[in-house]
């Protein structure tokens, strides 16, 4: 491996903790993913102080939550994951919500397995495992898209994604088999499979897919009463729209 590349070694849990407001009790959530998890930090941030809870973060661009597996344009991710699974079986959190570019598998199979072993090896802890869904994929950056979009006099608040959301339904069929909770971010960033653009004249993405601190919080405004359900400290307030979330079948 290039000895520039970052590796666990460089991920410095204290560095990479925001503390619940107060006192600092509450659960302690540790988001484990790439950068489609790292783009959730500012929603999360957002709730944080309803909510209670200590957010620790271990994301590396390109690696997805997966013990175990090797991606060859990022040869550090499996000792990264390795690590974090070591942190998790030492510093305990109470939660554990994985997030990643889950679209980029070509095989839902594989995903299915790999991911099944991951969170079953975070529950062998005693840890609640939570999913959160992939964001669309663009053909370009959004913000072009909606500047074309703009000039040719058309809407330019929706379009159509590039990625088929392939890994949607092999993670929820995995969620009802295995019983845990699964956040479907399609349906809320992609109602009627035309893919939200911008709301309120602000763009959600800065790029091909991943979110702006804006996108990001009005993402997790609406995982707000899932978040409730599924934390351990039930005092996070009930905002935002419903969700669509899949824990033991939909409901």
């Amino acid at each position: 491996a290039d000895p520039a590349e970052p590796t666990f070694g460089d991920w410095i849990s204290e560095r990479c903790t925001f503390h619940a407001p107060g006192d600092g009790e509450g659960p302690k959530v540790l988001l484990w993913g790439d950068s489609h998890a790292a783009h959730l930090v500012p929603g999360l941030l957002e709730l944080q102080g309803e909510a209670g809870f200590t957010l620790v973060e271990a994301a590396f661009a390109g690696c997805p939550p997966i013990v175990g597996y090797e991606e060859i344009d990022n040869p550090n991710c499996r000792t990264f994951n390795d690590g974090v699974a070591e942190f998790i079986r030492t510093e305990r959190p109470d939660v554990v919500i994985f997030s990643s570019r889950w679209n980029a598998f070509k095989d839902p199979y594989f995903l299915d397995r790999i991911l099944g072993e991951t969170i079953e090896m975070v529950r062998k802890e005693s840890i609640i495992p939570i999913v959160v869904g992939d964001s669309p994929s663009f053909a370009a950056p959004v913000p072009d898209i909606a500047f074309m979009l703009e000039l040719r006099g058309m809407p330019s608040d929706k379009y159509i994604a590039s990625n088929s959301f392939r890994a949607d339904n092999a993670i929820e069929q995995l969620s009802t088999r295995m019983r845990f909770a699964y956040f479907q971010t399609r349906s809320e960033l992609c109602p009627d499979n035309n893919c939200l653009l911008s709301k309120d004249n602000k763009l959600l993405y800065w790029d091909h897919s991943h979110l702006t601190v804006f996108g990001s919080i009005y993402l997790l405004k609406s995982m707000a009463e899932f978040l409730r359900r599924h934390l351990p400290a039930h005092d996070l307030a009930e905002t935002g729209p419903s969700v669509t979330e899949t824990m033991d079948g939909r409901r």
